[in-house]
């Protein structure tokens, strides 16, 4: 994760340092939005931790479907009006359960689940068909990869007060290609907002969600450097 973003600075750093007379603008931003994937349907067995049927294995528990909160560090350069480059990390801050191993009920004060926390990050070219004052239409597509890391989480109370410890398991990296569109219009010369909407296509992912293809939405708030 600290390697990537230091890549996108590095990238952002080094558009941003260009003669900006060269070309139309840059801008950064800062995003929060939602990914969604389904779940696979099958399950991970409670003891050894490997993929099984809960239909015919009474210590397997369903794995969860991808969802949450994205949040999100873009850098975009402009080359030409129309054409430009661009990078971003978009990532979970925080962990969502991906099995519920042992469950807190009446009789079991102590759970464990597992945890997973996903980030994308994509390197893009950018066409931008409309352009004026107010608002731009811009199309992003690119390559990148996806990492998924895993934790094993427990969970209990007593009568002292309640625990929470958590240990790193395995990540899973992986290749994809990123397509989206986004609308920036700007609020106030230099200040935008860009709704946008995004599709990542991860192959293998379906090993740990439902598909090799994850759908994104975020809203990015940034500053344009240059003229608009």
């Amino acid at each position: 994760m600290k390697r990537t973003l230091l890549c996108l600075l590095l990238f952002s750093s080094l558009c941003l340092s260009l003669p900006l007379a060269s070309a139309q603008s840059g801008d950064v931003s800062f995003g929060l939005g939602t990914v969604h994937d389904k779940a696979t349907g099958s399950g991970l067995d409670t003891n050894s931790l490997l993929s099984c049927s809960p239909a015919s294995d009474a210590s397997c528990v369903l794995t969860g479907h991808l969802a949450g909160v994205m949040m999100g560090f873009n850098g975009n350069f402009m080359l030409t009006k129309k054409y430009g480059v661009g990078g971003d990390v978009v990532f979970q801050p925080a962990r969502q359960n991906f099995a519920v191993l042992t469950p807190v009920s009446a009789t079991n004060s102590q759970g464990e689940n597992i945890q997973s926390r996903l980030t994308f990050y994509d390197f893009n070219g950018i066409a931008q068909p409309i352009k004026n004052k107010r608002l731009a239409v811009q199309v992003f597509g690119g390559f990148g990869g996806a990492n998924l890391r895993f934790y094993d989480t427990l969970t209990g109370s007593s009568t002292i007060g309640s625990s929470n410890s958590s240990q790193y398991l395995s990540s899973a990296n992986h290749f994809q290609l990123h397509a989206g569109v986004g609308v920036p219009f700007y609020f106030k010369e230099h200040f935008f907002v860009r709704p946008q909407f995004d599709i990542h296509y991860v192959p293998n992912l379906d090993q740990q969600y439902g598909r090799d293809i994850v759908t994104q939405g975020m809203v990015w708030v940034g500053y344009t450097f240059g003229g608009q």
